[in-house]
Parts: C-alpha cells; sequence; structure tokens
C-alpha cells in the first residue's frame, strides 16, 4: 500500500495544501474613490457671515450631514431636511427652522432669534431672548441663557414624516417643555413656556418662495406630524388650581 502511495506522489505531486493558492482578499473600495460619488461642497452645509438673506434647503439637499448656521444677522434660514448634527453660533436677530435632526442642535451666543427644530438633543448656551419653538426626544438643556420662550412645535410639510424616520425620532415622543436650566436663579426662571395661541408661524414666517410651494408647509394642529402636549404647563396650571380649591375650602 505504501508503495501504491508513493507512485501516485512521483506522477501526479503531493496533494498537499501547500499546493493550495490562495487568492489575497479584494481591495476595499472607499467611498471617496467611488465613481458615482457626488462631491460634497463646503458652502452648502455652512452659513458664514451672511446678512439680511434668506436661505432654503430643500428635501434631499442635506442629506443626514453636518449643518452649521454662525455669525449671521437678520437671515431667515429654512433647513426641509433631516441632518446629523446642528451647530448655530453668534447670530442675531435670525429667525430659523431646522429639519429633523439624528444628533444634538446647539445654539450659541445668539440674541433676539427664532429656532424651530426637531431633534434628539437640545441645548443652548449664552443666549438670550429667542423664541424655541421644539420636538426633543430627551431634556432640553439650557446654560446661562435668559428670558428664553419654549413652544411645542406643531408643524407639518411634504416628506417631513420620511425625514423623522430617517432621523430616528418619534414625533410620540416630545419633551419640549421638560426644560433642564443648569444656572437657575433665586425666585425666578430664565424660560417660560408658550401656550397653544403661540403657534411658530406667528414669529416664523411660512417662506413664499416659488421653490418651496410644493412642500405643503402647514402649522395645524391637527395635521402636524408631531401632536401638540401640554407639557409642564398642564402640570403647573392643574397644580394652582388644586392649590385654589384648597384654599376655598379653608
Amino acid at each position: 500500500m505504501g508503495c501504491l502511495f508513493s507512485y501516485f506522489s512521483y506522477f501526479f505531486g503531493s496533494l498537499g495544501s501547500s499546493d493550495i493558492v490562495e487568492q489575497p482578499p479584494p481591495r476595499p473600495v472607499y467611498s471617496w474613490e467611488r465613481a458615482d460619488r457626488v462631491a460634497i461642497r463646503k458652502e452648502d452645509f455652512i452659513l458664514d457671515k451672511l446678512k439680511d438673506q434668506t436661505i432654503f434647503r430643500l428635501p434631499g439637499s442635506v442629506n443626514g450631514q453636518q449643518f452649521i448656521i454662525q455669525n449671521c444677522e437678520n437671515c431667515k434660514v429654512y433647513v426641509f431636511d433631516h441632518t446629523g448634527q446642528v451647530q448655530i453660533d453668534d447670530c442675531n436677530n435670525c429667525q430659523i427652522f431646522i429639519g429633523p435632526v439624528h444628533g444634538s442642535i446647539f445654539i450659541r451666543d445668539s440674541i433676539n432669534c427664532v429656532l424651530a427644530t426637531i431633534c434628539q438633543q437640545f441645548r443652548t448656551r449664552d443666549c438670550r431672548d429667542t423664541y424655541i419653538y421644539l420636538s426633543c426626544i430627551s431634556q432640553p438643556i439650557i446654560e446661562s441663557s435668559h428670558n428664553i420662550e419654549f413652544g411645542c412645535l406643531t408643524f407639518n410639510y411634504q416628506q417631513l414624516a420620511e425625514q423623522y424616520k430617517s432621523a430616528d425620532i418619534s414625533p410620540w415622543n416630545n419633551n419640549w417643555g421638560h426644560i433642564h436650566d443648569f444656572t437657575t436663579i433665586p425666585d425666578g426662571k430664565n424660560y417660560s413656556l408658550l401656550d397653544k395661541n403661540e403657534n411658530i408661524f406667528k414669529h416664523l414666517p411660512v417662506p413664499t418662495d416659488p421653490s418651496c410651494s410644493h412642500l405643503n408647509i402647514k402649522d395645524d394642529i391637527d395635521t402636524s406630524v408631531t401632536p401638540y402636549t401640554y407639557g409642564e404647563i398642564y402640570r403647573n396650571r392643574t397644580e394652582e388650581t388644586k392649590i385654589r380649591q384648597l384654599l376655598t375650602i379653608w
């Protein structure tokens, strides 16, 4: 039997694993090497040092990228798309709408602004005299800020519901009125809550540009993607009512 194996080995060679040539794994193709890659322009995602302008970003134009607004004055900014993260810094007298944000939105060192947004996390620092219309999954945070007025965002336009999903945000989880203030003041608050009569279009005008006409923008509570909730307003009013009832009994 040993001679038979030797005979085959002599004529056909060894059948061992050493004769099997392993092919190297294919080289990965990175996103920046793809022929179909769309070039990203910095100016499409950063608004810097603008004054007296109205800027639009329509659905599909941002598509989950980070967005930055800084050093702007007397501007109206409408981002009708979902984003990854948003930073707003050193803005004065600006009116801003930001579609669903997958991560955090920060507004800092800004004065006399209006901001309406949907996000997972919200934080403001060193701001004053500002309206915030909000749909936020987590507890909104303010720090070193004064006279900040929060309202529940009721809003709708074409593709907004799909953008909620792209940003992994549930419209049923909204903590807009549950504010945490890192720098509280004695016998007072740095913020207040708006009731439902203070709707967004009272402070942030509907865009009239023809490029936005197909979006069918609405602030109607009945058609809003995020339902209106009373939040802390209802709880505070309920507590006040109970106190009055107790005082009446006494």
